[in-house]
């Protein structure tokens, strides 16, 4: 099975190789319908990249990684190839790392604040009174 246009396609015939035109590679998706797409949009797996390394002297293929294949089957984007999801977890760990910096200046700040407490603040002295009888 490979990926190409975020489609699960079964790969039908060699490649073809020709001087004018990008390498292309006959593919059929899931509801049958079979075209000839630019070797270079198709995503492999390991198997399948393996079969066309042997058999034409190509060896710069895309793979199709086990999560990429996984999301193509429940119909989502694969991670691999979703920009608003890599801007979404950038985002993310940009959001994280501001919290924690905001959180460590927070408790530098405290802490000064403590201290510059502790040296204003005189103790008090407890106060005696005498007895009532």
């Amino acid at each position: 099975m490979a990926i190409y246009n975020n489609r699960e396609v079964s790969l039908q015939a060699g490649i073809r190789l020709e001087k004018k035109f990008p390498e292309t590679i006959l593919v059929t998706t899931k509801d049958g319908v079979t075209m000839s797409v630019k070797i270079g949009d198709v995503r492999f797996t390991p198997e399948e990249k393996k079969t066309i390394i042997e058999s034409s002297p190509l060896s710069d293929l895309k793979d199709a990684s086990p999560e990429d294949i996984n999301a193509v089957r429940l119909g989502i984007a694969p991670p691999s190839d979703d920009p608003d999801l890599k801007k979404k977890a950038e985002d993310i760990v940009a959001q994280e790392a501001t919290q924690k910096l905001i959180a460590e200046h927070l408790e530098k700040a405290k802490a000064d604040a403590k201290a510059k407490l502790d040296k204003t603040v005189v103790p008090a002295k407890p106060v005696f009174s005498p007895k009532a009888n």
